[in-house]
């Protein structure tokens, strides 16, 4: 249609009837598993949840050069042929998969933070008009859990715990309009309303705003392969039965969106989401290293998991069709559905870790009181990672409190040795009222 000015009808009887051979993208292999998995409800099943609880899933596995190489759209045995696809047509939000693109990661570009840059969690804004212009403090937004920590905390634990305070002032810092500019045109999400004001600081903050699963898997690209994005690809080439090329997808639109000294920071970031006490543990891999965010929509209508391995891009999305809200039976499926699925996938692959360009990054102990640079006097220090030309300055530790005898974050670089659940496992995210 697009290509050759076809209206529908007629692009759709030439696909039909005009013997064309259209050449996939698509492992094979994989994506038997993927649909064999996605037809077990073993896949689904979770502690005291019952079949009727698992809402419908959908999933796209992509590498670092755009290739689609395995969907689902849907989740049991499939009853139709050509129907509704939940991975390529469902237009649903984010949830907080969209915090690390849409704020950390240009947060991090612009030097607005750090790893353990301190910001308040509190309200910053208003629900409601009227409260704002009666002068009553603000009570927007609020966190998944509906607690505030009473001290600063840092970005790191932060993004962790998937906090919604924190981000919402950082969209407003750097205007919902840069914010919506690196979305839409950097990360080519075209499923947005057309434009910023129309969304505001909340949706580009916390996923408000809708997206296909196949363009929230391409995006999250960037935390593994140093920055670059490329547009997701289902097929190379269409021939027609003579073999003329009718249609040539074999180039790839690849642009680095994300300096590589951001986006390997921003790949530790997510490594602590998976392997340092975050929301996503459930999702730690045996022997493939993995990264990634968790994401729980407005009213629980949605549960999303987004992941990286050195190897591929995979998001997972729970919802039923009548967009009821999922039960709490079934906090947590949706991650280990998703692990299942990967060490399904990537059995055969040697075991791996992130191989990126981490030149510009220099790992340092910090201060867990003032989140500067640590030094000899500061009494708790953690490990961050941070951008060579952007280091914080070393801390003094005048005035400061004496610090907790017990951190209530555990932040270590490496792998932590215990395989245990973490307490942040049952998600985080907007906390609409």
């Amino acid at each position: 249609m697009k290509e050759y000015g076809y209206k529908k009808d007629f692009a759709e009887q030439k696909l039909m009837t005009s013997g064309y051979r259209i050449y996939t993208v698509m492992d094979v292999t994989m994506q038997t598993t993927l649909e064999r998995m996605f037809a077990d409800p073993a896949t689904f099943a979770y502690g005291s949840a019952k079949e009727e609880d698992i809402p419908q899933a959908a999933m796209v596995i992509c590498d670092y050069e755009g290739n689609v190489l395995a969907l689902v759209g849907g989740r049991g045995e499939k009853t139709t042929s050509r129907g509704f696809n939940l991975a390529t047509q469902a237009k649903r939000p984010f949830g907080s998969t969209i915090k690390p693109l849409s704020i950390y990661g240009p947060a991090f570009e612009k030097d607005l933070i750090t790893w353990s840059t301190l910001m308040e969690d509190k309200p910053t804004l208003w629900k409601d008009k009227k409260d704002e212009l009666a002068g009553n403090p603000p009570d927007y937004p609020n966190n998944y859990n509906h607690r505030f920590e009473e001290n600063p905390m840092t970005i790191i634990d932060a993004i962790k715990v998937s906090k919604n305070t924190i981000p919402v002032q950082l969209c407003e810092l750097m205007g919902p309009e840069t914010v919506y500019e690196f979305m839409t045109t950097k990360l080519h999400f075209s499923n947005m309303v057309a434009s910023a004001a129309d969304i505001g600081s909340h949706s580009m903050a916390l996923g408000g705003a809708d997206t296909t699963l196949i363009d929230l898997t391409a995006a999250y690209q960037i935390f593994g392969n140093n920055g670059y994005y490329t547009s997701p690809k289902l097929y190379s080439q269409v021939l027609d039965a003579e073999g003329k090329v009718i249609l040539d997808n074999t180039s790839s639109d690849t642009k680095q969106v994300l300096p590589a000294d951001t986006a390997y920071v921003l790949n530790r970031a997510l490594w602590q989401v998976v392997n340092g006490g975050g929301s996503g543990a459930r999702a730690k891999l045996s022997q493939w290293e993995t990264v990634g965010k968790t994401g729980t929509s407005d009213d629980r209508k949605d549960l999303l998991f987004a992941g990286c391995t050195p190897y591929y891009t995979a998001v997972i999305r729970y919802g039923h069709n009548d967009n009821t809200v999922i039960s709490n039976s079934v906090e947590g499926s949706h991650i280990q559905a998703w692990k299942k699925v990967m060490e399904e996938i990537l059995k055969g692959k040697n075991p791996a870790t992130f191989d990126l360009d981490s030149s510009g990054v220099e790992q340092r102990e910090y201060c867990t009181e003032s989140g500067l640079l640590a030094t000899s006097q500061c009494p708790a220090k953690l490990t961050g990672y941070y951008k060579k030309d952007f280091l914080p300055e070393y801390c003094s530790h005048e005035n400061l409190s004496a610090p907790e005898e017990d951190d209530p974050f555990e932040d270590d670089p490496q792998p932590p040795s215990s395989s245990d659940p973490s307490p942040w496992d049952d998600d985080e995210d907007l906390g609409f009222e």
